[in-house]
Formats: structure tokens, sequence, C-alpha cells
């Protein structure tokens, strides 16, 4: 489907806190939402007129969706002595060497006031890690991601264009890797297995210090860009997001992210 345009959106989301089921991390969170959407849709039926104007539709959205998922840390090093000349040299503090595996199960419920019913089940599996400690002159860090995600139940029966599950088998993986210093530069990609099309692919480049770095973003696919800056020794707790992101919204299994 590409990147869809939302006219306009009037409601409220309900989102939960994560509420640890078993006390050892199996994370349950859940969402609801009612809403006044006016989007885009290719079902003649909705219009007035035939297909190839604005094709827009207003209708309400009632929409439930629960996530359940567990990580499990699967190896951790060690950082370097909180030194200016080792584990502190590029960053504000010791890196730890870390390779993580998370896995998720997600339902969704969403009815509109056409009368239709979109429903979505769907799993996904993700390994996390980082190896290396920034602290030498030539590659010695590198993050990496490595994801897939499948839905067991499809929900492609929306009116609207912009929240249906359409991409049933995604493969997602990105790098980052220090090149030289405080520079390092990778990528972030989403490939449809079922067409193999590029979802979208994020280049990335970082510029690291102690006291502060630089993040610059660029997506072809979107054509989109952010640049991000960095200072330490701040009790800062945001998330870092870039300004434009309220604006560009991923939808996964149906579910518009929420922030």
């Amino acid at each position: 489907l590409g990147f869809q345009d939302v006219r306009s959106s009037l409601g409220a989301v309900l989102l939960s806190p994560p509420i640890n089921l078993d006390g050892r991390g199996l994370i349950l969170t859940y969402q609801t939402g009612a809403q006044l959407v006016t989007s885009k849709t290719d079902r003649v039926d909705l219009l007035d007129g035939p297909l190839g104007g604005d094709d827009l539709v207003t209708l309400g959205r009632f929409q439930g969706s629960v996530r359940l998922g567990k990580g499990f840390n699967l190896w951790q090093g060690k950082p370097l002595p909180a030194t200016q000349t080792e584990g502190l040299r590029y960053t504000p503090s010791p890196l730890v060497p870390f390779l993580n595996l998370n896995v998720g199960l997600l339902g969704v419920g969403s009815y509109y006031t056409s009368g239709d019913f979109q429903g979505v089940l769907a799993g996904d599996i993700r390994f996390d890690g980082q190896v290396g400690h920034l602290s030498d002159n030539f590659f010695d860090y590198t993050r990496f991601n490595l994801g897939y995600y499948r839905a067991f139940i499809s929900g492609d029966s929306s009116p609207f264009l912009f929240d249906r599950d359409v991409d049933n088998s995604v493969l997602s993986f990105g790098i980052v890797q220090q090149i030289f210093g405080p520079i390092l530069l990778g990528f972030q990609t989403s490939i449809n297995l079922d067409n193999n099309d590029s979802i979208d692919t994020e280049i990335i480049g970082e510029y690291s210090r102690r006291t502060y770095g630089l993040v610059i973003r660029y997506s072809p696919t979107r054509a989109t860009g952010s640049i991000g800056f960095r200072l330490s020794d701040f009790n800062w707790l945001g998330s870092g997001s870039p300004f434009d992101e309220p604006n560009i919204r991923q939808v996964d299994g149906g579910v518009v992210e929420q922030r």
C-alpha cells in the first residue's frame, strides 16, 4: 500500500502500562480506542461517486489490541573501566556487549461503522545486540538487529487503506558500525518477503562523544530526514524522537503506533 495520508482523526486512545504477568518479564500491554477518521478508501460503495477523485470517506473506528511479549538475555559481556581513555572515550557511560532475544504475539480487532470488521493475529521474533566498547579508533563497536514478523490471521478487510495489514511476512534488519573514532554509519530496513518489496529503509550516521552526540537519519523511501543532538549529564527522560514523528506513524498489525 505504500504510505497513506490520513486527512483527519478525532477520538481517544487508552494505552495500558506494561503489566508483568509472571514477575520474570512476560509483559502484557493493551490498547483501546474510538475515533472518527477521514481517509482514503478503494470501496466504491462507500463513495458518492466513482473512484478517481479524492476517494475520502469518514467512518467511526473502534479498536482493541493486546500484545504479549517476553525478552531473553542470551549473552552479556563486561564494560570497560569508566575512564576517559577506556569506557568513556566516546560514550557518556561504558558500553556493555549483549545479545537479546525478544518474542511477541499481537491480537487486534477493529470495527468500522460501515459494518466491516478486521482481525489480525500475528507473531514476531527479534534479536538485538551489540559488540565492542567504542573505545579503540577503528571498528570497535557494532550494533545490530534482526527481526521477523508473521501474520497468522491477515487483516485486509478495513474500508480504509492506511490500516490494512497487507505485509503478512516481514523481515527487518539493521546495523550501525564504528568506522573511525566517534564516527558511526549504518542503516535500518524492512522487506516484505511475499513480494520482496522494500517497506522502508533508513540511512543512519552518528557522531558520538562522551558529553554530546549527533545523529542524522534519512529515509529515501519516505523522503524524510532528521537531525538529533544529544547533551549528556542531564536528567532527560524524553524519547529523543525527531520532531516530525507525530506526522509520520508506523501502522503495525492495523494499529497506529502510539508515542
